[in-house]
């Protein structure tokens, strides 16, 4: 961390910009936005963004000689509860070569304003030429109304940020303006569920101009707004809100130089037929470095003679699966080199799994790659290519007619079993063949987690007992994920915590390295329960699939995504001891949705002082439309209710 210092290069930036237009909307705060306590349109809301302004603007900047972009920017915020106070630690990201200017911030309350002092801004390093400004405003309480503004300038014309019109917390008013000369040629895209209130355009004649210019260029003046915009909550078993939080987006698809010397229009790849002709022409050297000869050499013989086709591709995947570390790194379309990879066991993602298809290939198996975005990022943009959007990139095999998906960078991965990070529906076929096309991402089917529990009740009345969980599929996978970053000692606190006076005495792990078996753990534990007045209240849920309901918003405005069907099971088995015997046990219950899209069912089978509890949760179906929403919720509470309120009654015969 360290402190930013006024350069001269920043000192020529404010020559050239000049003031924030936006300044003048500064010191505007009305006595009713001083004393309202509550958002009108939103009671919980922590903290309401009163207006935010933004402005971008296109300049020539003659100490650099090339063409800038400035946007101006302003909020002003008022914080309602003591949780919104937080959103008065201001950070504003940044990368490379741009600057931040004209800094301002004010904080006001019913006696008096603050100012920020800006000698107090700090910039963070954060990676790969990544960096942040943070502002902590200060005198910040309850009631309190912030403002601040500043200029982000940028060498970079062509990368046009989003404007974000929805946060986490509501917004009354979000406006911005682009002044954009017409030799740049922006697609743009309003993504998320709200509409805009202003939408306009129109040309301004003499608004640009630079030296080699004779005249004064024209721009395209654009306004958007939005009012009174919504909070965007988010929650458990969702895509990434970038699929549905409210913004507008720019793509940069034309661009004609200014010139004198080299005049042009230089069209960048806007479709996916020309986005396949740079393939074809190999502008990304991977058909170069594709050779099946070479994997042939690799590849111990043994795999190549197998002759079942299936099993000859799950042998080969493990073995690209096992023999490679993923070093952390993304890679893409550019820069791939799989001897190396081959040779250092390490590499990227695209050189692991460029490896794996190279590998299937030489094989005579028919593999293809897939660019795909991880779920923590928007689906890709179907209609146009946007080489940003992908963050990825799996493997595509179809063996005896079955299309199995792959990702040999993680070592807990079976063969057709994704990580959840890649199952964001849509990704980029490419054999670098043939044309690409657009692939449905299909999860595995078979995600089972099955907890059998026995317990028995002693003479003295003390309870021990066993239970084992086993899981397989993506559950099996983010087990063991979960068992890769998490302590023995923390995973089985959590689950203590959530059983009364249960005590853990023993723990095993099972096949935790063995990605093709099943995983399972056994725990032994004791019940430290007291009878009350000759009766034992017990239950049976040891271990709880879900404890809370991961439903709660009021009103969710996105559908829900469990990524992928998922089978649970709890069976209980409890013997008494001769002179104890069953009061009462619980009643079976049923429910289903509609479709069968998610069932549920508690059975019960009682024989003498031997008695068997069936728990089974079925999520068939695991996406649901918006609409859904509520009826969802309301059979997860059911669920929880089930887990937390399922209570055996045991008594002392003859009390």
């Amino acid at each position: 961390m360290k402190y930013l210092f006024v350069s001269i290069f920043c000192l020529i930036f404010l020559q050239t910009f000049g003031q924030n237009p936006l300044e003048d909307r500064f010191h505007k705060v009305s006595s009713r936005e001083l004393t309202m306590e509550t958002y009108s349109k939103d009671l919980n809301a922590v903290a309401v963004v009163l207006d935010e302004q933004g402005k971008k603007t296109f300049e020539f900047v003659p100490e650099a000689n090339d063409i800038y972009t400035t946007l101006h920017y302003y909020s002003k915020i008022k914080i309602l509860k003591a949780e919104g106070i937080e959103y008065a630690n201001i950070v504003i990201p940044y990368v490379g070569r741009e600057t931040i200017i004209n800094i301002k911030a004010v904080t006001h309350n019913t006696d008096g304003t603050t100012d920020f002092d800006t000698s107090q801004i700090i910039h963070d390093e954060i990676s790969d030429g990544s960096k942040e400004l943070k502002i902590l405003l200060p005198n910040v309480k309850v009631g309190s109304v912030i403002e601040y503004q500043y200029s982000l300038v940028s060498p970079y014309a062509y990368a046009f940020r989003p404007w974000m019109f929805q946060s986490t917390i509501p917004k009354v008013r979000s406006e911005f303006n682009a002044k954009i000369p017409s030799n740049y040629r922006f697609l743009r895209t309003l993504k998320g569920n709200l509409s805009l209130d202003v939408n306009t355009a129109f040309p301004l004649k003499n608004c640009f101009t630079i030296p080699e210019l004779k005249e004064a260029g024209t721009c395209e003046v654009s306004r958007y707004v939005m009012l009174n915009v919504p909070a965007f909550d988010e929650e458990n078993f969702s895509l990434s809100y970038e699929n549905y939080i409210a913004r507008i987006e720019f793509k940069l698809v034309e661009y004609k130089s200014f010139r004198i010397f080299g005049i042009g229009s230089y069209g960048f790849i806007d479709t996916w037929e020309k986005f396949d002709t740079s393939i074809m022409a190999d502008d990304f050297n991977i058909k170069s470095i594709l050779k099946k000869n070479m994997f042939k050499s690799f590849l111990p013989k043994e795999l190549l003679t197998i002759a079942p086709r299936l099993e000859k591709a799950q042998k080969i995947y493990q073995f690209i699966r096992d023999l490679y570390t993923w070093n952390g790194e993304l890679g893409g379309l550019e820069d791939n080199n799989l001897r190396k990879a081959f040779r250092n066991k390490s590499g990227s993602v695209s050189e692991i799994n460029l490896s794996l298809m190279s590998a299937l290939q030489a094989a005579n198996l028919h593999a293809e790659v897939l660019l795909v975005a991880t779920r923590n990022r928007s689906i890709p943009t179907l209609e146009y290519p946007e080489i940003s959007d992908f963050n990825h990139m799996i493997v595509k095999t179809i063996v005896d007619g079955k299309v199995y998906f792959l990702d040999a960078t993680d070592k807990n991965a079976p063969f057709g079993v994704l990580p959840v990070k890649a199952l964001n529906y849509k990704g980029r076929a490419l054999d670098f063949v043939a044309e690409s096309y657009w692939e449905t991402i299909t999860p595995y089917p078979i995600n089972k987690f099955t907890t059998s529990v026995s317990m028995k009740l002693e003479e003295d009345g003390t309870i021990k007992g066993q239970f084992q969980n086993a899981s397989t599929g993506h559950i099996a996978l983010n087990y063991r994920t979960l068992k890769d970053s998490t302590t023995t000692k923390d995973y089985l606190n959590s689950i203590e915590s959530e059983y009364e006076n249960l005590e853990i005495t023993d723990y095993k792990l099972v096949d935790k390295e063995t990605a093709e078996l099943p995983l399972k753990e056994s725990f032994t534990f004791e019940i430290d329960k007291e009878f009350t007045n000759t009766t034992l209240f017990l239950d049976p849920f040891v271990y709880k699939i879900f404890p809370k309901n991961p439903f709660t918003l009021q009103k969710r405005e996105y559908p829900v995504d469990f990524a992928y069907p998922r089978f649970y099971t709890t069976r209980f088995m409890i013997s008494l001891p001769e002179k104890y015997e069953f009061e009462s046990i619980p009643k079976n219950q049923i429910r289903e949705l509609d479709g069968k899209k998610a069932v549920y069912q508690l059975t019960t089978l009682q024989k003498n002082e031997n008695l068997t509890l069936t728990f089974t949760l079925l999520i068939n179906h695991f996406h649901f439309v918006t609409e859904e929403y509520e009826v969802l919720k309301s059979f997860f509470r059911d669920v929880v209710k089930i887990q937390k309120n399922t209570l055996l009654t045991i008594k002392k015969k003859n009390s």
